[in-house]
């Protein structure tokens, strides 16, 4: 973008901004087809372009800047027609968190959102009424639960489970688990050799499954405790603790 090799990269996303700006250079608008017209409407960028943006943003003094941008890279208009699929936006804010490169963005933390927030819309609406940092925790939260839904759609329960397991705040964490077992109880009695070994590895208690297929068992009508005494023998006595 002529700007010298040795000059840092903010320079060179200036440089494509005014060349943009300027209609020299085309819009980094997100590859898929159909995302012309679809960027006209919303403002997507290209969520390779977003990742060079914070780059270029981590050293900037306002902390502000960097979590508008993480807030916009989450966007899956950034990269697919499907607005609801927001697996790669999970998995690219996993990769930045692991590797550090999720920017400081000051208070509140995760665990001051409240859990309430989670079972908002996830309209835009109510997400940008708060400042940049809130909306960023805010819609890593959200993130989160759409992944999850999302998975749990699909019946991919397990990795429902898995993504569940990374929400930052403790309280969160757990209900969601939990619910998730109490909706899936028979299905997690069913999971293959595989399925129940992610699932220790989760640490998921068994009681919790027990518990799910006694629930349903209930609902069944089952009221000989047929569905107590089928999670007795898929867990053993000893994890069946019941209040």
């Amino acid at each position: 973008m002529g700007a010298a090799v040795a000059l840092p990269v903010s320079s060179g996303v200036c440089a494509y901004d005014k060349a943009a700006s300027a209609g020299r250079l085309p819009q980094p608008q997100p590859c898929y087809e159909g995302a012309a017209k679809e960027d006209a409407e919303t403002s997507a960028c290209d969520i390779g372009w977003r990742l060079i943006q914070l780059s270029a943003e981590a050293d900037t003094a306002s902390a502000d800047t960097p979590a508008q941008t993480l807030t916009q890279l989450l966007r899956p208009a950034g990269y697919t027609p499907q607005r609801l699929d927001y697996l790669l936006a999970w998995q690219v804010l996993q990769v930045l968190m692991a590797i550090g490169a999720e920017p400081s963005i000051g208070s509140p933390s995760p665990q001051q959102v409240p859990i309430d927030m989670l079972w908002l819309s996830t309209g835009q609406e109510t997400i940008f009424q708060h400042d940049c940092s809130t909306r960023y925790v805010m819609q890593v939260a959200m993130l989160h639960m759409n992944v999850v839904m999302q998975l749990e759609a699909t019946d991919a329960l397990e990795w429902a489970l898995f993504v569940a397991m990374h929400l930052p705040d403790p309280d969160a964490r757990q209900a969601v688990v939990r619910g998730l077992v109490d909706r899936h109880g028979p299905a997690c009695a069913d999971m293959s050799p595989q399925q129940h070994a992610l699932l220790a590895s989760m640490n998921v208690p068994r009681a919790w499954v027990a518990a799910s297929m006694a629930t349903w068992a209930a609902y069944a009508g089952d009221h000989a405790g047929i569905g107590m005494s089928v999670a007795c023998r898929v867990f053993g006595s000893s994890a069946v603790q019941m209040s």
